[in-house]
């Protein structure tokens, strides 16, 4: 951390514990040591002790195989979110992630809370190596029929959507891996059936 106090102000609250000298400061000069500060630290803004969830990008139309006992292959349009470890010195071992739940309406919803796939593999955890990537099939929609579906570990069968009608919806997933905090995620899905969908994510 960095710490200022003001020239002449003596210390209070959190200041008075912190074991570390203050740089002292004047109003106007304020902003400018903050930054030659930093500068001097050698802080990178895109650090996170964290997984991060980067960006969300989808796939052209595909044919998806899905497991026994539901078997079959299925059309879809599957939308994938790149989850980062910027950590330098450390690998995230058996990161796994879940969707958490869905809301629509104020109307929360857990449908499937069973481990998600990554993509490019067959497995539901993956090691994430420093300043290295994966990536998580966060849904997919479904173009020979309707509903938003899921990658899932779940087995039930036949394989249930998540969403089936057209609305706003706000999907928060959880991400946990050994070695790092706890941490989620929220996308804002505008689903209208399998043409005419959109996903950011926040």
């Amino acid at each position: 951390m960095l710490a200022f106090q003001e020239e002449g102000l003596t210390s209070h609250g959190m200041l008075r514990y912190v074991l570390a000298h203050p740089t002292q400061f004047k109003r106007q000069s304020l902003v400018e040591q903050v930054r030659e500060e930093i500068a001097q630290k050698g802080w990178n803004a895109n650090y996170s002790r964290n997984l991060v969830a980067d960006r969300i990008e989808t796939s052209p139309a595909v044919p998806y195989g899905y497991p026994p006992p539901e078997g079959g292959r299925h059309v879809e349009e599957i939308w994938r979110v790149f989850i980062e470890n910027r950590r330098s010195d450390r690998a995230a071992w058996n990161t796994i992630a879940i969707l958490d739940s869905v809301t629509s309406n104020e109307t929360v919803n857990r449908p499937d809370r069973t481990f998600l796939k990554w993509a490019g593999q067959q497995g539901y955890q993956r090691t994430i190596f420093p300043q290295d990537f994966g990536e998580i099939d966060a849904f997919a929609i479904r173009l020979d029929g309707t509903g938003v579906f899921l990658h899932s570990a779940s087995d039930f069968y036949p394989r249930r959507a998540i969403i089936t009608e057209p609305g706003c919806y706000k999907l928060r997933y959880l991400l946990y891996a050994n070695g790092f905090p706890p941490t989620d995620f929220t996308i804002r899905l505008e689903y209208d059936g399998p043409k005419r969908s959109a996903a950011i994510l926040d």
